[in-house]
This record gives C-alpha cells, sequence and structure tokens, in this order.
C-alpha cells in the first residue's frame, strides 16, 4: 500500500515548506523573514527549512501563533 501523502526530504524549499504547513509560500516565507520560524537564506536568496524543526513546530501547536490550521485542508493554498 502507497501513501497518498508526499514524503519530504530533510531541507526544504519554500514551496515545499508551505505545503507542509498548509500555508501560501509567501506566508511561509513572511514568517521567516519575521523569524517566527527557523529558516535560512541559500546564496541565490532563496529560503530553506529543517523539515524536522517545521514538524516540532506542529507538534509543539505553534500553528495558532502563526495565524495557520493544520488541521484545515481547505486553508492550503497552491502557489
Amino acid at each position: 500500500m502507497t501513501s497518498t501523502y508526499p514524503t519530504y526530504q530533510p531541507i526544504l524549499v519554500s514551496k515545499e515548506a508551505a505545503r507542509l504547513l498548509r500555508c501560501s509560500v509567501s506566508h511561509i516565507q513572511g514568517l521567516a523573514r519575521d523569524g517566527l520560524i527557523p529558516a535560512w537564506r541559500v546564496p541565490n536568496g532563496q529560503w530553506r527549512f529543517s523539515r524536522d524543526k517545521l514538524i516540532e513546530i506542529i507538534a509543539l501547536g505553534s500553528e495558532s501563533i502563526l495565524g495557520i490550521d493544520v488541521n484545515d485542508a481547505d486553508n492550503h493554498y497552491n502557489d
């Protein structure tokens, strides 16, 4: 039986991080820019995110603080 959930690498780009947190790419980048989630920029200016750190944020229930609802599939935006 195969899983319908995407498999994420340990380091995520903005689009993958946004999909994991079920928010828009611009929202995830804004959270990173404001220092609300752990992220770093690579030399070309793109953001990178630790999959494990984002999962930890979800597990701690920080999604309400960040203004996202990871339990609401309708809150997912495709960028």
